[in-house]
């Protein structure tokens, strides 16, 4: 653990190499995190050691030493690793989270300050029955003592799946309700339909059970063009995708969309198709979030695509 003055590091040019933060650090030990902090900043350091072992410095322990110096024992980290560090320089909680899925927000001030070295207290306490970590908004946990068990992120099914809760899941009803509307304005005709098809199949789309509503059929071109719409959970299981988990999405195996569908004569499936874009872009423009919409490339169609839009938020 090394702590040096910004001035310590001289302004170099675009692309230059760097100097060196340390010359002394062993084969064995790589330097992992930078944190800027002031002269009355607090430190954090976690380890990977069961029950999640922190150790609280104030920045005034640590003296001020050159930049080529291999620095000082921060905590004991014999058998494990640091995996994180903070400062309540801008924050006064702290947001703890295990590998198998148990999270919880505890007060900095919760965990004392301790002699630079030591083998800190425990973060938090954990075991092999916990679940696997999950996305989830900070404000739905609640701040618990430091040594507790902490809130299971995930319980129910698994990795990859959401609960929505409150506002959350009246959101998503308000959202589903304003795009079924915007679309039965336009002349679109509501389904409500099964998610499972085939006896043992869950849909990865309601694209699915609406096309084939209409399978095996003669449709008269008097009855064109037939315009469906339908809300559904949708399934997917993005095992082994590549690119799933890119931009900050992750990509779940339950989700919910509206889809819209049009059958029209092949002469006019490419107008359909600019009607379709059209109306999934007038959702957006409603409701103010910048998009821009893509024509994918030969090589990323669908398999029984001649023409594809991508809108991208």
């Amino acid at each position: 653990m090394v702590i040096l003055p910004l001035e310590a590091y001289r302004t170099q040019n675009r692309g230059g190499v760097g100097v060196k933060a340390s010359n002394s650090i062993s084969e064995e030990d790589d330097i992992d995190k930078l944190l800027v902090v002031s002269t009355h900043s607090d430190v954090l350091f976690f380890t990977s050691k069961a029950n999640g072992r922190a150790v609280r410095i104030n920045e005034q322990k640590i003296r001020l030493i050159s930049r080529e110096a291999a620095g000082v024992k921060g905590m004991d980290v014999r058998g494990t690793y640091v995996i994180g560090i903070c400062s309540n320089e801008n924050a006064d909680l702290v947001f703890s989270i295990s590998e198998k899925g148990f999270g919880k927000i505890s007060a900095f001030e919760d965990y004392r300050l301790l002699n630079r070295g030591s083998k800190g207290v425990i973060t938090m306490k954990t075991s092999e029955k916990t679940g696997v970590v999950i996305r989830f908004s900070l404000k739905d946990i609640r701040i618990t003592r430091r040594n507790t068990r902490g809130v299971k992120a995930t319980k129910l099914s698994g990795s990859r799946f959401i609960i929505y809760t409150n506002l959350g899941a009246k959101l998503i009803r308000a959202l589903v309700n304003f795009m079924l509307d915007q679309q039965n304005q336009k002349g679109y005709i509501e389904e409500l339909l099964p998610v499972i098809v085939n006896s043992n199949i869950l849909v990865g789309t309601a694209e699915v059970p609406l096309t084939n509503i209409y399978r095996d059929e003669i449709i008269s071109l008097d009855s064109l063009p037939i315009k469906m719409c339908a809300y559904t959970p949708c399934f997917r299981l993005e095992a082994g995708s590549a690119g799933k988990d890119t931009r900050g999405i992750i990509r779940l195996h339950q989700f919910n969309k509206v889809e819209l569908v049009q059958i029209v004569n092949p002469e006019e499936s490419y107008q359909a198709l600019e009607s379709l874009t059209n109306d999934a872009e007038q959702i957006l423009q409603l409701l103010e979030i910048p998009y821009r919409v893509v024509i994918l490339c030969t090589g990323d169609l669908g398999f029984s695509a001649a023409k594809t839009y991508d809108i991208e938020l």
